[in-house]
């Protein structure tokens, strides 16, 4: 009898292990997508307002990447873009991107 209720204490111990494998494995395929960028990766990339950026002021677009969509802050000093424009990240400064339109040529030097 005892041997039959060690085999049940193992297998519930099993069980639950299995059980943690496949939640952990669950959460860590929830992870924020933007959590494994760098700023730096999304220089130069094309984006898409989802929220207008007027002149001076911040905004929002969103940078498809490695097949993520990753949200960012968006702004330009002169320029206005409508929610649905498509632009480049020409720069990272105090978490937000310096935009520009998608269509200008921007030379790296």
């Amino acid at each position: 009898m005892e041997t039959l209720k060690a085999i049940y204490i193992a297998l519930a111990v099993l069980g639950g292990g299995v059980v943690l494998v496949v939640l952990a494995r669950a959460l860590r395929s929830r992870r924020d997508p933007s959590s494994s960028f760098r700023a730096e990766d999304f220089i130069l990339e094309e984006a898409e307002i989802t929220v207008p950026v007027a002149p001076g002021l911040t905004g929002k677009a969103v940078v498809r990447k490695r097949g993520d969509e990753v949200p960012v802050r968006a702004t330009n000093g002169a320029s206005a873009y409508a929610r649905g424009s498509r632009v480049r990240i020409i720069d990272y400064q105090d978490d937000c991107y310096l935009i520009e339109a998608a269509d200008e040529e921007h030379l790296v030097r």
